[in-house]
């Protein structure tokens, strides 16, 4: 089984064609296709075996349908040896893409289907395909229940469920007809030269230089990549901390797809200290403190150099971590924006807050996260349900522009934005700013936070 297991761990890359600089070797095109033919064949030939018979009299149906099934098992026929011999010949070859030329999107996990799919597409123009992925975990015999137990699962890091794939057709592409496989997934104890990374699920596929795909860490938050740009930061309508008006330029980072839920939270920090209790609510009544600590905690779970030195209630960063933080200010009004996709609406998504929000006009307490319409970059809840912490130090805006801005150097206060489930719909704009008087310290079920890294 580990020979196939390696195999099927490989499958987006299975489909793909070789190198473009291979031009010798088998052709995936007539293996694909000799595979699709030779289960056409078998199946013309078990439909003819079966139309052959005739229903005896003194037969029930359900003895003239099994001497029918009996009929068209061909086992150790010529025809059913080709579709074999096919199916094992592309088994037997394994193909590759230029790493640069492989783009893979993972789609949010399916709940009613239980399932994982991504979409792997190459723009080699020798390698024309794009193909889906399928990971079920419906029937898994680890772990068996609901998909919040199963979600909750992954999130702890249980990880035995042996997940299965299929591949279908998405022209001009392929699929591998008559093939399935359990796929156990395993931490890499190594580091090798990783090429690029997909989130996939909860789960991180890295692929590597001359090596077969596999997970080499597993991460807790789903997060959605926003491309560096420039934008204008602040409002000329809203409020006065709201203004000036300035310039800013961000790098590339990541952040995360909602906010941090209590699931999540409870399987890492081992504890939920929320009023409203419900594992896909977002965590609140969490201080800007114990953010930070899951910050950390998360990095040092995906084996990434925490951002955050903590000492008590003195907190220092590292410019140089590769791990997880909280979001700047400026970081989190360009995500709420929209990044460079940016409509330019009011609030996080829409200027038509109910669609997008949760907040004082239609809710009495917290709400499943992701329940309203995403923005331009497929963020939710970022106007309403609950406030977000951010990194920065609450201060006045300056009027010059900036690159990566990180806000003021001291204060009492840390910035939240976005409001919440009890506040009105003037704090839910993607320029509305707030503080509150208990310092970094503080807690309340109005409070939460999301993630981000470089």
């Amino acid at each position: 089984m580990a020979h196939r297991a390696n195999f099927f761990i490989l499958a987006l890359l299975l489909t793909a064609l070789p190198l473009a600089a291979q031009s010798e070797g088998p052709n995936p095109d007539a293996l694909v296709a000799d595979v699709e033919s030779a289960g056409a064949a078998l199946a013309k030939a078990q439909k003819a075996a079966a139309a052959e018979l005739t229903q005896e009299g003194y037969e029930t149906d359900e003895e003239f349908a099994a001497r029918q099934a009996e009929a068209t098992n061909l086992s150790g026929s010529l025809v059913e040896l080709d579709y074999t011999n096919a199916v094992s010949a592309l088994e037997a070859e394994t193909f590759a893409v230029p790493a640069g030329k492989l783009k893979v999107t993972a789609a949010p996990f399916d709940k009613v289907a239980k399932a994982y799919t991504f979409t792997v597409t190459s723009s080699d123009p020798a390698v024309p395909f794009k193909g889906d992925v399928v990971y079920s975990i419906k029937d898994s015999q680890d772990l068996k229940g609901d998909f919040t137990k199963v979600e909750a699962a992954f999130k702890a890091k249980t990880l035995g469920a042996n997940l299965t794939y299929q591949i279908v057709r998405r022209a001009p592409g392929y699929r591998v007809v008559g093939v399935a496989a359990e796929v156990g997934i395993d931490l890499a104890s190594d580091a090798p030269e990783t090429l690029w990374s997909v989130p996939f699920g909860n789960a991180r596929w890295d692929f590597v230089a001359g090596k077969r795909a596999k997970p080499t860490a597993v991460g807790l938050v789903d997060l959605v990549r926003v491309e560096g740009g420039t934008f204008q930061m602040g409002s000329t309508d809203g409020e006065a901390d709201e203004k000036p008006v300035h310039k800013v330029t961000l790098s590339a980072f990541s952040i995360g797809t909602t906010e941090v839920t209590q699931a999540q939270y409870q399987s890492l920090m081992g504890t939920n200290p929320s009023s409203f209790q419900g594992d896909d609510l977002p965590v609140e009544t969490v201080s800007w403190f114990e953010a930070v600590a899951f910050c950390n905690k998360l990095s040092l779970a995906e084996g990434l150099t925490p951002f955050y030195t903590i000492k008590g209630t003195a907190v220092t960063t590292s410019a140089k971590a590769t791990g997880y933080r909280l979001p700047t200010e400026a970081q989190w009004e360009f995500a709420a924006r929209g990044g460079a996709k940016s409509q330019g609406s009011t609030y996080a998504g829409s200027s038509d807050l109910e669609t997008v929000a949760w907040y004082g006009d239609n809710s009495d307490k917290t709400h499943s996260v992701a329940t309203k319409a995403p923005n331009e970059l497929g963020l939710f809840d970022l106007s309403g349900n609950v406030w977000e912490w951010c990194q920065d130090w609450y201060g006045a805006y300056l009027a010059k522009a900036q690159t990566d801005p990180a806000g003021a150097a001291s204060g009492s206060n840390r910035v939240l934005r976005g409001g919440s489930w009890g506040n009105n719909a003037s704090f839910a704009t993607v320029s509305s700013r707030l503080y509150n008087y208990g310092g970094p310290g503080y807690q309340d079920g109005y409070i939460g936070f999301r993630v981000v890294r470089p």
